[in-house]
């Protein structure tokens, strides 16, 4: 089975400011392709598989079967969702930041 793969306007907006944050602050080119390459390998797995990864620990994003993707060799991870045969790319965060309350603020906008 294929699965859609649906990058919410957060994603993007989100995974633009990762990609800024990368390019101007830390004058990484490296590390921008690295970001948008580990994006694009994980949502290649997700068509096929999106069960791959694991799903949230974090009690308040598991209840809503939220499921993380870390980006390889780096401190990013992607949240989605799975419905049916779609799979909602919900938003990117570094690994550091309290990502599961911002989910919170995210998840009132976001309605399958």
């Amino acid at each position: 089975m294929v699965y859609n793969i649906i990058s919410t306007d957060e994603m993007d907006r989100l995974l633009d400011e990762c990609v800024r944050y990368l390019l101007i602050r830390l004058k990484s080119e490296q590390a921008a392709e690295h970001l948008l390459n580990g994006v694009s390998r994980i949502y290649d797995n997700l068509e096929s598989n999106p069960n791959m990864y694991r799903l949230s620990e974090d009690t308040f994003m598991k209840a809503l079967d939220y499921h993380e993707a870390k980006i390889p060799e780096m401190d990013y991870m992607i949240i989605y969702k799975v419905v049916n045969d779609n799979v909602y790319i919900l938003g990117i965060f570094h690994t550091l930041e309290n990502y599961a309350s911002k989910m919170k603020i995210l998840w009132s906008k976001f309605n399958p």
